[in-house]
């Protein structure tokens, strides 16, 4: 049995979004919520290839019979790939307008992309289903509970501190890797100060995320 948890990363960023001759081009943007529909397209065929991959060896590990799930990050199916709701749209303007501050600033030069991306249902089983090595046993969407502070969950500096760790535990490699540690500590102590200002909101909001917890076999 193996269980896999995810914030919907993929392997890497479509090469015709950082391409500046292609219309998937995201250009002023760090993630693909908000962008054009030419981006949402290409980073939805990165999932699919990813998540084929991922199959692929999952499936090379695990004995006939044996089981496997996952979490990870979804959306609505009525949702475009740029869409992912409030919550994440709050989240991810706070991270590129503080990566915006920086550039702005001459402290660093050049744009970033996430690789992150959040499926619906359909597309989580017409991967599984064109790989053919799972059975899917159980598919479902889960809501997400309110923004856990370790303290007063209506202090502000505490809520922002928390949204910022937590953007950081999942990108903190990543940016750290692109600008290095101090200016990635400079931009999280950005994040920090827009969260503080949105404190009452994202607290409520995070309540919506959405996650997919699906159950596989292999067959």
């Amino acid at each position: 049995m193996r269980k896999v948890n995810g914030e919907g990363l993929i392997t890497q960023v479509p090469d015709e979004v950082t391409d500046t001759r292609s219309p998937a081009y995201n250009k002023g943007k760090v993630f693909v919520q908000g962008s054009s529909e030419e981006t949402g397209a290409a980073f939805r065929r990165q999932f699919q290839s990813d998540m084929a991959r991922f199959l692929r060896c999952r499936a090379a590990e695990l004995k006939p019979g044996g089981a496997m799930f996952l979490v990870f990050v979804g959306r609505p199916s009525s949702a475009s790939p740029t869409d992912l709701g409030r919550s994440f749209n709050l989240l991810g303007a706070m991270f590129e307008e503080s990566w915006c501050d920086l550039v702005d600033e001459g402290l660093i030069d050049g744009g970033l992309n996430i690789p992150s991306y959040a499926a619906t249902l359909e597309e989580f089983r017409e991967a599984v289903d064109a790989d053919g090595s799972f059975a899917v046993n159980r598919l479902e969407h889960v809501m997400g509970s309110r923004l856990a502070v370790d303290d007063d969950p209506h202090d502000r500096r505490a809520v922002g501190r928390t949204v910022a760790n937590n953007q950081r535990s999942v990108f903190g490699p990543l940016v750290e890797a692109h600008i290095g540690k101090e200016l990635a500590d400079e931009l999280f102590v950005r994040v920090q100060s827009r969260a503080e200002a949105l404190d009452d909101e994202l607290v409520d909001e995070m309540r919506v995320h959405i996650h997919i917890v699906c159950s596989l076999s292999l067959v």
